[in-house]
C-alpha cells in the first residue's frame, strides 16, 4: 500500500509540473477548456484511524457547496490457501455535500452528509452489504493553492444485512469514523 502512495503522490505532482510547465498562458486556457476542468476539482487519499486507505474526490459546486465521493477496497487473503475460504475483499462507495465555512486564509470548517454502500465478500460469497447514512464535521487546511489537508469525523447509523444461503439478518449499528488526508487541486485553484 505505501508503494500506491507514493506513486500516486508522485504522478500528482508529475502532472502539476506539466499543467504549470506550459509555453503560454493561452495554451493552459485551451487545455483546461478541451478537458473541461473549468471547476475546482481535488483529488486525493484519506486514511481512517483502522488504516483503510480510500481515495478521495470533491467538486465544487458554487461558492461554498462541494459534491464528494469515496472509494474504499480492502482484499485480503492467506497466502497458503488463497482460493479457499481464506479469500476476503470489501468494496466501500459513498457520495454525499459538504457546506465550507472560510475560519481565515489557510482554515476551513465544513460540515455535511454522506450516503453509502459497503460490501463484505468472503470465501468467494457474498456475506454482507451495509448501507449507511452519515452526518460529516471536518476541517481543511490549505497548505497552497493545490495541496490541502483535512481531518473530519462520520456519525450516523448503519444497517447491515448479513447474507447466506438460508437467511438475512438486519442489525443496525452506528458509523463513527475519524479520516485525516491529503487532497491535490486539479484545474481552476480559486
Amino acid at each position: 500500500m505505501r508503494i500506491f502512495t507514493g506513486t500516486f503522490i508522485l504522478i500528482l505532482f508529475f502532472f502539476s509540473s506539466a499543467l504549470n510547465g506550459q509555453d503560454s498562458i493561452s495554451s493552459n486556457i485551451d487545455f483546461a477548456k478541451e478537458i473541461q476542468l473549468n471547476r475546482k476539482h481535488q483529488i486525493g487519499l484519506a486514511m481512517t484511524l483502522n488504516k483503510n486507505i480510500s481515495l478521495v474526490y470533491r467538486n465544487k459546486k458554487s461558492n461554498n457547496i462541494y459534491l464528494r465521493a469515496n472509494l474504499n477496497t480492502r482484499i485480503s487473503s492467506s497466502f497458503i490457501d488463497a482460493l479457499a475460504r481464506d479469500f476476503s475483499a470489501q468494496i466501500s462507495l459513498s457520495a454525499g455535500i459538504e457546506k465550507h465555512i472560510p475560519l481565515d486564509k489557510k482554515f476551513k470548517a465544513y460540515y455535511g452528509a454522506d450516503i453509502g454502500i459497503n460490501s463484505l465478500i468472503s470465501g468467494y460469497e457474498l456475506r454482507s452489504i451495509s448501507y449507511s447514512l452519515v452526518g460529516i464535521t471536518g476541517i481543511n487546511f490549505k497548505a497552497n493553492d493545490r495541496v490541502s489537508f483535512f481531518a473530519e469525523t462520520h456519525f450516523g447509523m448503519q444497517v447491515n444485512t448479513l447474507t447466506s444461503t438460508q437467511s438475512i439478518l438486519w442489525t443496525i449499528r452506528s458509523n463513527n469514523n475519524i479520516n485525516f488526508g491529503v487532497l491535490y487541486t486539479i484545474g481552476r485553484t480559486a
